[in-house]
């Protein structure tokens, strides 16, 4: 994943150019939002024929980790040209652990029809990391003492996620009864690597103390889809997982 240092460097030297410019501006952002990821959610799914030499039913789990709502930051800066239209970049963060909840279903090593079923949690909470870098091309409205800006342009993101590789479980059939029972007993866990361009929309709105320093509103928009592996199903086929989603909050505004 990219690193935020070299991210803040960039967002320096491109506000830097602004000195060499005459007739543009440029602006500095810094906020606190709420990020409200694209997937609420990741489910892993595995069904298969198992397990009874005599008998052969269908083995069948789930696996699913929530994504929240979470508090993070969307940092940025930009130069103006044409003192309207502009050009900038910034970074948002999204970082949570939460714990998976494993459900199965095995055959009766005996009977058809009378499957034995359990959940339970994961052993420890999975990891979901994503850093976007986006790049904007702003409209942006100034007056005396507010600001109104609108943007649009590509994102990068970099994620990470932990998956649930597998698990182990005890079963107890009784002797007497034939009763089958399971329970969860541990699990291992897959983290993967994903990177995908993207895009990103939104809007910013600024109110100025004065002439330079003040405070503002934003609200981003940004979207991208990679394949995540499931290593819980056999081959560890891919689905669809969705990055971005939904940035609000606020926070200081500097412009020059």
């Amino acid at each position: 994943m990219f690193r935020t240092s070299s991210i803040a460097a960039l967002l320096v030297t491109l506000c830097a150019t602004t000195a060499a410019n005459a007739q543009t501006g440029g602006w500095i952002s810094a906020n606190a939002v709420l990020a409200k990821p694209a997937s609420s959610s990741t489910t892993q799914t595995s069904s298969f024929r198992c397990c009874s030499p005599n008998f052969f039913g269908t083995f069948d789990s789930t696996a699913v980790v929530e994504t929240p709502d979470k508090v993070s930051f969307d940092i940025g800066g930009g130069v103006r040209f044409l003192r309207q239209f502009g050009v900038g970049v910034a970074v948002t963060r999204y970082k949570a652990s939460e714990t998976a909840n494993i459900s199965f279903s095995v055959p009766h090593p005996l009977f058809v029809g009378r499957p034995a079923t359990a959940s339970g949690p994961s052993q420890a909470p999975l990891t979901q990391e994503e850093l976007a870098l986006h790049i904007e091309a702003r409209y942006v409205g100034n007056l005396p003492h507010a600001s109104i800006s609108v943007f649009a342009g590509p994102s990068y993101f970099s994620a990470k996620r932990e998956m649930i590789e597998d698990f182990r479980y005890f079963e107890n059939l009784g002797s007497s009864t034939l009763n089958y029972t399971v329970s969860l007993a541990d699990n291992t866990t897959q983290s993967y690597d994903l990177s995908k361009w993207g895009f990103n929309v939104g809007v910013d709105v600024g109110y100025y103390i004065g002439e330079f320093v003040g405070f503002g509103v934003l609200v981003r928009y940004s979207r991208a889809q990679v394949d995540l592996p499931n290593p819980l199903a056999l081959g560890a086929p891919t689905q669809p997982l969705d990055l971005g989603g939904v940035n609000f909050g606020g926070g200081v505004r500097f412009r020059f």
